[in-house]
C-alpha cells in the first residue's frame, strides 16, 4: 500500500491519488494508493495492530470525565464547576486531550505545575483512585499506537512507501512521533519537495450576491460542454449553484454543512422541552406536526413523528383548546382509545391510539422544572426511540437522531440522580446533538471532481472554479501560556503552535490551489446578509507571482527603518494584482457571447437567464400608483363553479364571504389552510375564548346546582370567577402560565375579575337572567342565487341568552378586543349583523315568530362595557338597532357574493380599494383605514353592507397579490 501523507488530507478522496502522480494514462492505478490524513492514518494503524475500537460519543466522555472532576474538586475550577458542571467538564476534557495529544504525561510530574495543568493532575489521579473508565479518544488511541509500535517493532504494517507533503518535525504534538515510528518500523518515508513557483492564472469574478455568483459558477461549469473544468472547489454551501446548475442540465454538486439546527435534530430537544414543566402548546403542536420521513412513494404523505390519526385528531383539539387536559383533548383520546378497541387488528388505529397515550402521559405530568432527574428523563425516551427505531428503516437519515437519543440515555445513566439544571440539561443535549446533512444537497453524479478545501485540490494544471473563497473558519488548536509551554517541553511534550499550525495549512492549501494551470474565484461580496472578505490565500498567490518575477516575498522580517515602508509598497503592488485580475459579471458577455477562462456559451436571443432587475421591478415595492392602480386581483376560473358554492354557512362564514371572495374560496371553497401547528389560537382570539369558557362555566355550576336545590350565590363574586379563570387556563390558554407571561396573565386575570363582576351584575341589577349560554342553532336559510332558488344550512351558537322580568328575550355577544368603538359604531350605524343572525336564529325557532325581536347587546370584556339600547345596561341611550334591516342586508350581499363566485370569476375586496388607491399593506394602518371607512360609508348609502376583511391578518394575500413575497 503506498500512502500520501498531509496534514490537512482528512476527509480528501482517496481516488484523486490515482492520477496525481501518474497521469491519466495510469489512472487504474488506484488500487492500493490512498491519502490521509492524520486522523485517517490512525485509523488506518489502528486496523493494521488489531487496535480497532466502536468509538464513544463525544457526550459518553463528558459524563465520564465530569465523575473525576466532580471527585477531583480542584480549586482552580470549583466556581465553575458550581454554575455549569457539563461545560466545565467538556473544557477540562478538551484539555486534557490536548495535552496528551502533544505528549505529556501527568504523573511525571511531583511538584508544583500551572493551575491548569494541576487541575488536569488532579483530574487523572482522582480517576486512577475510582477506577473509573473514561473511553479512548483521538489522543488515547494515538498514544497506544505508539506504544505499540514501540514494544513490537516487526510487526507487518503492508505499506510500501510513506510520501509526506510535510517534515515529521514540523508536525505537532505526537504526530510526528507516529511519522518516525513507522520509519523506524521500515516504512520508506520520504518527504515531497515544495509546491511549483509558479503560481496559477487568477482570474476572480466578483458578484454582488451569491445568486448573481450562481449565475456565472454555473455559466463557467456550462461553458466547457461535456468536459467540464478540471475540478470545482466548494468551500461553502452550493445550495445556490445547484439551483443554477440543475436549470443547466448539469448534476449539482450537494455541498452543504452540516448542522445542529436541522428538524431531524431538534426531535430530542422539543420531546424534552415537553417533558419539564410547564408545557407550551406551540411546541406541543410543533411535536405532533413533526414530519420525520419523506413520503416513501409518489403521492403519498409525509410519515410524521406522532402517526397520521393521532396527529390530527390531537391538533383539532388545540385548535379548539389551546391546552391540554380540557375536553376537548380528553375527547380526541377517548376517540382514538374506541377506535382501537373497536378493531385490534388495525395496526395502524393500534399505533395511533399509543402514540396518543405517551404524548397525553408526557404533557398531562410534566416533570417539575427544578426536579428534572436523570432517571425521570430516562422513563420517558422510550416511546420516543421506539417510533423512530420504527420508521427508521424508511429513510437513514433518522440514524443520527436515534444515535443522538442513544447517547443521551448513555449519559443520563452516568450522572447521579440528582435534578439536572436547565443550563446542564442544555448543555448534554447540545453535546449529544451531533450535526445532520442538509436536506436540500445531494451529490448527483457526473460534473467535474469536486474537491472541499484547498489543500484537498488535484487539478493537474487544468482549470479550477472557486466556490466560496471566503476566510476559513477551522477551529484553532488549544492555547498554552508560556508557562504551560515550559511545562510541557520540559516532559518532553509538543504542544501544538498556533501560528505554526496556521502555517501549515496555509502551506497545505497553496500546494493544492499551485496544482491548478487557471484558477476561477467566483466570489459573492455578500452571503445570508453578511459581508464576505476574500481569502487572504489569494493575496499569497499574488505575492508567490511577484517573487517569480523577482520578488522575495517570503523573505524574513528586517530590522531596516525603511522595512515598513517596503512591506507598504509590496502590499500595495499586491493589492493592485488582486484588482487587475478582478472583473464584474458584465465584463464577460460581449454582444452574444460568454467567455471566461477558456468556457464559452453563446446567448441566444431567447436566453436561459431573465434579466434580474426586470424581474425585480416587476414583482418589487417600486411599482408605480398608476402601475399599481392598473391591476386587477381578481381571478378568474374559466368556468363555472357552482359546486363551490356553500352547503353550510356560519356567521364567520358569511362575514368572510361578503368582505372577499376570493379569501372565502380559498379557504371554505377550496379548504386551503393553514398548518394546523401554526394555527393555534394565540393573543386575543386565545383569550376571548378563555373568558367565553368562564362565563359558560359559571352559568354551568349555577344551573347544576340549582337542580340538586343546592344555594348558588348569584351573581358571582370575585372568589367564583378568579377559581373558574384558574381553572380553565391550563386547558384554555396555558401559554399565559409560560415563563416570563405572569404579568400578563395577572393583567388578564385582572380585567377578567373586574369585567365579569360588572357584566354579572348590572344584568342582576336590570332584572335580566341568563338562561342558556353558548345555545347552538341550525336553521335553513333560503337564498335566491342567480335568479334560482336556493336553501343552505344557516349555523351558530349564541353567546349569552337572557330573558327579562316581563320575559322578553335578548342575545349578548361578548367581545374580547382592543377597541372599544368597533363594535359601539356598527351597532350605531345598523350594521351590527352578527347579531342579527342572533335576532334571526331566534326568530326562527319557532316559539317567538312574529313576536318583539330581541333585545340585543354587545359586551366589551376588556372595557367591562355594554352596547345596548337598553338604557339600564348602556346609559349612553343609543338608537335602538334594527336587526331586521341588518339581516336584510347581509342576505343580499351572500346572495351577490354567490353570485359572483358561481360564474368562476371572484374579486379580492378590500385589498382591490387599496391597491387602486396605490396602496398596499406596507401603507401605515391609519391612511388604509381612512380609506375603508369611505369605502364602507358610501355602500351604506347605497343600501348595501361593507366588511373589512383585514387583509394584514389574511394568510392569502401572497395567492391574491396585494401581499408579495419579496425574498
Amino acid at each position: 500500500m503506498d500512502i500520501e501523507f498531509g496534514w490537512c488530507l482528512d476527509g480528501a478522496t482517496w481516488a484523486d491519488a490515482a492520477t496525481a502522480s501518474d497521469g491519466p494514462d495510469k489512472a487504474g492505478a488506484a488500487l492500493g494508493r490512498i491519502r490521509l490524513g492524520p486522523r485517517g492514518l490512525l485509523r488506518l494503524m489502528q486496523t493494521r495492530l488489531g487496535l480497532s475500537h466502536p468509538g464513544a460519543d463525544p457526550a459518553v466522555r463528558i459524563a465520564q470525565h465530569l465523575a473525576s472532576v466532580l471527585g477531583a474538586d480542584h480549586a482552580w475550577c470549583r466556581r465553575s464547576l458550581a454554575v455549569d458542571p457539563w461545560a466545565t467538564a467538556r473544557e477540562l476534557l478538551a484539555l486534557r486531550d490536548a495535552a496528551v495529544e502533544a505528549g505529556w504525561n501527568p504523573f511525571a510530574h511531583e511538584g508544583p505545575l500551572p493551575p491548569r495543568l494541576d487541575a488536569l493532575r488532579a483530574v487523572e489521579r482522582a480517576r486512577r483512585e475510582t477506577g473509573a473508565v473514561l473511553s479512548a479518544g483521538v489522543a488515547d488511541d494515538l498514544v497506544e499506537v505508539l506504544d505499540l509500535l514501540a514494544s513490537e517493532p516487526g510487526w507487518p504494517l503492508g505499506i510500501t512507501s510513506l510520501t509526506c507533503q510535510e517534515r515529521p518535525e514540523d508536525l505537532p504534538g505526537l504526530w510526528g512521533a507516529l511519522l518516525s515510528a513507522l520509519a523506524d518500523a521500515g516504512v520508506p518515508l520520504t518527504v515531497q519537495s515544495g509546491a511549483p513557483s509558479a503560481p496559477p492564472r487568477l482570474e476572480i469574478i466578483r458578484c454582488d450576491d451569491e445568486w448573481e455568483a450562481a449565475t456565472v459558477a454555473a455559466r463557467f461549469v456550462a461553458g466547457f460542454g461535456g468536459n467540464g473544468p478540471a475540478a470545482l472547489l466548494a468551500t461553502e454551501d452550493t445550495i445556490a449553484l445547484d439551483a443554477q446548475l440543475h436549470r443547466r442540465g448539469r448534476p449539482a454538486v450537494g455541498r452543504a454543512q452540516g448542522g445542529q439546527d436541522r428538524a431531524r435534530q431538534q426531535i430530542l430537544p422539543l420531546f424534552l422541552a415537553l417533558a419539564i414543566a410547564p408545557v407550551d402548546v406551540h411546541q406541543l403542536a410543533a411535536l405532533l406536526d413533526l414530519r420525520v420521513v419523506d413520503a416513501p412513494e409518489p403521492g403519498a404523505q409525509p410519515i410524521g413523528l406522532v402517526p397520521a390519526r393521532a396527529r390530527a385528531a390531537l391538533l383539532s383539539a388545540l385548535a379548539q383548546e389551546p391546552g391540554v387536559g380540557g375536553e376537548a383533548w380528553r375527547s380526541a383520546l377517548d376517540s382514538l382509545r374506541r377506535e382501537a378497541e373497536a378493531s385490534p387488528g388495525d395496526r395502524a388505529a393500534v399505533t395511533a391510539h399509543e402514540a396518543a397515550r405517551a404524548i397525553d402521559e408526557l404533557v398531562r405530568s410534566p416533570l417539575p422544572a427544578q426536579d428534572a432527574r436523570p432517571s425521570a428523563l430516562r422513563a420517558r425516551l422510550p416511546w420516543l426511540r421506539d417510533r423512530l427505531r420504527a420508521v427508521g428503516h424508511l429513510d437513514t437519515a433518522l440514524t443520527p437522531t436515534i444515535t443522538q437519543i442513544t447517547a443521551f440515555d448513555q449519559v443520563l445513566t452516568l450522572l447521579e440522580d440528582s435534578p439536572l439544571s436547565p443550563r446542564m440539561l442544555q448543555g448534554i443535549v447540545a453535546s449529544c446533538g451531533g450535526t445532520a446533512p442538509s436536506p436540500f444537497a445531494r451529490r448527483e453524479a457526473g460534473g467535474p471532481p469536486v474537491a472541499l478545501r484547498p489543500a484537498h485540490l488535484q487539478a493537474r494544471g487544468g482549470a479550477v472554479l472557486w466556490w466560496g473563497a471566503t476566510e476559513s473558519r477551522t477551529a484553532p488548536p488549544t492555547v498554552w501560556d508560556a508557562d504551560e509551554i515550559a511545562v510541557l517541553r520540559k516532559a518532553g511534550a509538543s504542544p501544538a503552535d498556533p501560528q505554526a499550525a496556521a502555517r501549515l495549512e496555509t502551506a497545505a492549501d497553496l500546494r493544492g490551489l499551485a496544482s491548478a494551470g487557471t484558477l476561477v474565484v467566483v466570489h459573492a461580496d455578500r452571503r445570508l446578509e453578511t459581508d464576505q472578505p476574500l481569502t487572504s490565500l489569494l493575496a499569497h498567490l499574488a505575492t508567490g507571482a511577484i517573487a517569480a518575477q523577482g520578488g522575495d516575498a517570503g523573505a524574513a522580517v528586517s530590522e531596516d527603518p525603511d522595512a515598513d515602508a517596503s512591506a507598504s509598497a509590496e502590499a500595495a503592488e499586491v493589492e493592485k494584482r488582486l484588482e487587475a485580475r478582478t472583473r464584474t459579471p458584465q465584463d464577460l458577455a460581449s454582444g452574444p457571447v460568454w467567455e471566461l477562462a477558456g468556457s464559452r456559451l453563446d446567448l441566444a436571443p431567447a436566453a436561459e437567464e431573465e434579466n434580474v432587475e426586470a424581474t425585480r421591478s416587476r414583482i418589487g415595492p417600486g411599482d408605480s400608483a398608476d402601475a399599481a392602480s392598473a391591476r386587477d386581483l381578481s381571478r378568474t376560473a374559466g368556468a363555472r363553479l357552482d359546486h363551490l358554492l356553500p352547503e353550510r354557512l356560519s356567521y364567520s362564514q358569511a362575514e368572510t364571504l361578503i368582505g372577499c371572495r376570493q379569501k372565502w374560496t380559498y379557504r371554505y371553497g377550496l379548504g386551503l389552510r393553514p398548518g394546523s401547528a401554526s394555527d393555534l389560537p394565540t393573543g386575543n382570539r386565545m383569550i376571548g375564548t378563555l373568558v367565553h369558557a368562564v362565563v359558560e362555566r359559571l352559568v354551568r355550576e349555577r344551573d347544576a346546582a340549582g337542580a340538586t336545590g343546592a344555594a348558588s350565590p348569584w351573581p358571582p363574586d370575585a372568589a367564583a370567577i378568579g377559581a373558574a379563570f384558574d381553572a380553565l387556563v391550563p386547558h384554555l390558554a396555558s401559554e399565559l402560565d409560560l415563563p416570563g407571561r405572569s404579568v400578563l396573565r395577572a393583567r388578564v386575570r385582572d380585567t377578567v375579575l373586574r369585567s365579569l363582576a360588572a357584566f354579572f351584575g348590572a344584568l342582576d341589577a336590570a332584572g335580566h337572567r341568563i338562561v342558556d349560554v353558548e345555545t347552538g342553532f341550525d336553521e335553513p336559510l333560503p337564498l335566491t342565487v342567480d335568479g334560482a332558488p336556493r336553501t343552505v344550512a344557516f349555523r351558530g351558537a349564541r353567546d349569552v341568552d337572557t330573558v327579562d322580568a316581563a320575559g322578553h328575550r335578548g342575545v349578548i355577544d361578548l367581545k374580547w378586543t382592543d377597541s372599544r368603538t368597533k363594535h359601539a359604531e356598527l351597532y350605531d350605524r345598523g350594521e351590527a349583523i352578527q347579531l342579527a343572525s342572533y335576532a334571526w336564529s331566534i326568530d326562527r325557532d319557532g316559539a317567538d315568530v312574529g313576536a318583539e325581536p330581541p333585545s340585543l347587546a354587545y359586551f366589551l370584556l376588556q372595557q367591562g362595557e355594554f352596547v345596548s339600547e337598553d338604557t339600564d345596561l348602556d346609559g349612553r341611550r343609543r338608537t335602538p338597532f334594527d336587526p331586521s334591516d341588518a339581516w336584510r342586508r347581509l342576505v343580499a350581499e351572500v346572495e351577490a357574493a354567490c353570485a359572483e363566485v358561481g360564474t368562476g370569476r371572484f374579486s379580492a375586496r378590500p385589498a382591490q380599494e387599496l391597491l387602486d388607491r396605490g396602496m398596499d399593506l406596507g401603507t401605515p394602518w391609519k391612511a388604509r383605514h381612512r380609506v375603508l371607512e369611505e369605502v364602507a360609508s358610501v355602500e351604506h348609502d347605497a343600501g348595501g353592507i361593507w366588511i373589512d376583511a383585514r387583509c394584514d391578518y389574511c394568510e392569502f394575500t401572497t395567492l391574491c397579490g396585494i401581499g408579495k413575497d419579496l425574498s
